[in-house]
């Protein structure tokens, strides 16, 4: 993944217009920081094949803050238990592969009718929060590992596996 980096000057983009837009979901994310990650790999030969083919990839800030929590937090609680600089060289590494979207108030409203309409309750409002970002911003697709949490909702997913298989 960090090659992408470097060469994403040099990757040749559809034009805008053409471009589909995608929503980078945290636990990309947290697998794209994770050498040890068993899905580190997919997870940065996707995004890199994203990048190639002309996608616009997009982080939300509930995606960069959800990243800073999970790798903070120490292995003994599900985390990945990073020290502070290495969160935060790898959050500047990705506001440099994706493009970080605003936090738009109209999010608030989508999200609330979203929680209100299917009585979304505990972690899942999070992800409802994500939904109503997708639907804010325009996103034509998610890119997640985690596929069945956004099973609920009528959002096109994208799974890296997919995006390797060229069945996407």
């Amino acid at each position: 993944m960090r090659r992408c980096a470097a060469r994403r000057s040099t990757i040749r983009r559809a034009a805008p217009e053409l471009r589909t837009k995608i929503l980078v979901d945290t636990n990309i994310l947290l697998r794209l920081a994770d050498p040890a990650s068993a899905q580190h790999q997919l997870a940065g030969d996707a995004v890199e094949r994203l990048i190639r083919r002309g996608d616009e990839l997009c982080l939300v800030p509930q995606v960069v803050a959800e990243f800073w929590y999970a790798a903070t937090q120490p292995v003994a609680r599900n985390g990945l238990g990073f020290p502070f600089e290495t969160v935060a060289a790898e959050h500047s590494r990705f506001l440099r592969i994706f493009r970080l979207l605003r936090d738009e108030p109209a999010i608030y409203d989508v999200w609330e009718r979203f929680v209100l309409e299917h009585q979304v309750t505990r972690g899942r409002l999070y992800d409802a929060r994500l939904v109503a970002a997708l639907e804010v911003h325009g996103f034509d697709r998610l890119l997640t590992f985690d596929t069945r949490d956004f099973a609920r909702w009528s959002v096109s997913l994208l799974e890296p596996g997919t995006v390797m298989s060229g069945d996407d």
